[in-house]
């Protein structure tokens, strides 16, 4: 899964993080739920002063085991 992210001048999110699934993988309740806990921390822990300004800012999460 990649988060693709953008942040305005203060390193608040711009926009909505954008959710990028890789297509040969299957959509299970453990990945909703992943995803779900990943977006919840990037919003729980805004704002990132070291982000400002930045655009389409990619985090990739390694597949599960």
């Amino acid at each position: 899964m990649k988060l693709t992210l953008s942040f305005d001048t203060k390193g608040e999110l711009a926009a909505p993080p954008v959710i990028e699934r890789d297509p040969k993988a299957p959509i299970t309740d453990q990945s909703l739920q992943s995803e779900a806990l990943a977006l919840q921390a990037i919003g729980e822990c805004s704002a990132y002063p070291m982000a400002r300004d930045q655009k389409n800012v990619m985090i990739t999460f390694p597949a599960p085991y």
